[in-house]
Order: structure tokens, then C-alpha cells, then sequence
């Protein structure tokens, strides 16, 4: 349940990307490199990341997702969760209750860290500790969106949001290349080229 709720949260992220009109005023964000959390970065190998996790790739769901896919249904689209907390190391993910990673062609393009505590009443106590932490700019130059906040960055685009209900947050840090429009693209070329080649 926590992975479906946390890709929920990340393909909602990706919704964004298609230009939703800002609630809030946004200041340019000159940040040129996108940021590092607990050693996650964009554009890492998925063996970079499952060698972060001892074991994780012999779960089953990973073996699942890391089957060869450049076709379909997934056209080189790979996305799974990890729980820090079930492998060797996870004092370097204290706090991180899950994280959601998704891959185009075995790099890493999006990722969303969930920390299961502390509470956070408002988004911008969030958002200002993660920028104070990543080098970021402070809330007020984050685009204000009715569930969370975003920063667009020059080649990337960090996410935040707090849940409301229960204890926790999320922060996304994802390419401005949306994955999913890239799965769409190569699926729309693949049926294409099965017209073509179809005899009655």
C-alpha cells in the first residue's frame, strides 16, 4: 500500500509537467545541478541504486521490474519502491520510510523520498529544511500547486509536499524529460511500425 500510494504521488508529479497554471508566484531558479539526497542522485544506473540496497535484488518484485523491457508494454520505462529499512545499511536512511524510483533505459529520472516523521503543520517548514540542507532556494520562490509545491530548475524539477492527515512528507527530485511521455512516444512508434509490417 505505501508503494502504491508513494507512485501515486509521483505520477502526479509527472501530471504537473504538463504546465498546470501556478497558484503562487515563482521566482527562476538558478540551481544548475540537481540535488543529492542520502547519495540518490538523477542519472544513476539501476545497479548503482540496488548496490545501495544489499539483497534487493532478490526480491521478486525487483527481478520483475528489472526484466528486459524496451518493448512492450513498458519500452524501457522500469519503476519500483524500496523500504531502507529492510536492508543492511539503512542507518545511512534513518527517517526514509520508502522511496519510489522510476528509469528510462536503466538511468534514473525520478525519484521520491517519504519520511515517515516528523510532522510538518505547513509544506514551507519542509520545503525551507530541505533547502537550507540541498542548497535550494527558500519556499517563497516554490510554485504553489493545490497539493504541493515545485521548483523548476534549469534540467530538473524538485517536488514537495507534506500529508495532512499523518505524520510525514515527500520530496520528489525528478528530470524535466517526463518518462512517461517518452513510454507513450516509443509505444506510438512501435504500433506504428506493426501497422506497417501487418499482412492480412
Amino acid at each position: 500500500m505505501k508503494s502504491i500510494l508513494l507512485m501515486t504521488f509521483m505520477m502526479a508529479a509527472a501530471v504537473s509537467t504538463a504546465g498546470q497554471t501556478a497558484a503562487g508566484p515563482a521566482t527562476q531558479c538558478t540551481v544548475k545541478v540537481a540535488p543529492v539526497i542520502r547519495g540518490l542522485r538523477l542519472g544513476m544506473t539501476t545497479d548503482e541504486v540496488l548496490t545501495i540496497f544489499p539483497g534487493s535484488r532478490d526480491q521478486e518484485n525487483i527481478k520483475a521490474a528489472l526484466t528486459p523491457n524496451t518493448s512492450f508494454p513498458r519500452y524501457g520505462i522500469t519503476n519500483f519502491s524500496l523500504f531502507p529499512g529492510e536492508y543492511a545499511g539503512k542507518e545511512r536512511f534513518a527517517g526514509v520510510s520508502s522511496i519510489g524510483f522510476i528509469f528510462v533505459d536503466a538511468h534514473l529520472v525520478r525519484y521520491a523520498v517519504h519520511y515517515a516523521r516528523p510532522p510538518w503543520p505547513h509544506v514551507e517548514d519542509f520545503i525551507n529544511k530541505l533547502a537550507a540542507a540541498l542548497k535550494l532556494p527558500s519556499a517563497e520562490s516554490w510554485t504553489k500547486e493545490p497539493d504541493y509545491r515545485k521548483l523548476d530548475c534549469d534540467g530538473f524539477r524538485v517536488s514537495a509536499s507534506v500529508n495532512v492527515n499523518n505524520p510525514g512528507a515527500t520530496v520528489t527530485v525528478a528530470s524535466t524529460d517526463d518518462p512517461y511521455k517518452v513510454q507513450t512516444e516509443r509505444r506510438t512508434a512501435a504500433e506504428d511500425e506493426e501497422r506497417r509490417a501487418f499482412k492480412p
